[in-house]
């Protein structure tokens, strides 16, 4: 049975524990993401997250929205994180997550938490492109520099695309498994500065 760890239990906010990576880290990066918001995000984003759940049901009942760290998803492609209109539910993919550093980490999280308020708060605009746009202009005003975790992809596409190729391959349990089991080999990775010199790790 799919355990549910929690954010925020009071506004019914948890991640769904299915795991692919080590999502008790996930859950306190999100947290620490979410007290760093200012406090204006709240009350819209958890109207819109309520409601939502009347909304969801693409997946199994459960507290709304639906927040998961997973390996693939319809409409993926390569993107690392998805905030889903309507339903506000956010997904991410796990083995990046599980590789980000934690500050990179929280401003993924918190990008994709922009997505929702803008819809919460009906500003969303298109094309996509401007609303992307935007949505970083916003994250980074709160404080999350949105260059830095746009750099670190840059620098370490060799290294994702290693990654997707053991989630097709279905090796990734393995290689997480082994990761957790090697904390210096993973500090490693999320310290590095680009794929170089990496590889063997993975």
């Amino acid at each position: 049975m799919m355990s549910l760890i929690p954010i925020l239990p009071s506004h019914t906010l948890f991640v769904r524990s299915l795991g692919h990576t080590d999502e008790e880290r996930f859950a306190t990066i999100f947290r620490d993401t979410c007290s760093k918001r200012p406090p204006e995000v709240y009350p819209p984003l958890l109207r819109y997250w309520r409601d939502g759940q009347a909304m969801e049901t693409t997946f199994s009942k459960g507290p709304s929205p639906y927040i998961a760290c997973e390996l693939d998803w319809k409409g993926r492609d390569s993107a690392v994180a998805m905030w889903k209109d309507r339903s506000g539910s956010l997904r991410f993919w796990a083995p990046v997550v599980h590789i980000l550093p934690d500050d990179l980490l929280a401003v993924l999280i918190a990008h994709e938490i922009g997505h929702a308020y803008r819809s919460a708060t009906d500003l969303q605009c298109y094309p996509l492109d401007k609303d992307e746009a935007e949505t970083r202009i916003m994250v980074s005003e709160w404080g999350f520099t949105e260059a830095k975790l746009s750099f670190w992809l840059f620098d370490h596409y060799g290294l994702t695309q290693r990654l997707e190729e053991e989630v097709a391959a279905g090796t990734w349990p393995q290689r997480c498994r082994s990761l957790a089991a090697a904390p210096q080999v993973l500090s490693a990775l999320r310290m590095s500065r680009c794929s170089e010199g990496v590889h063997d790790f993975v």
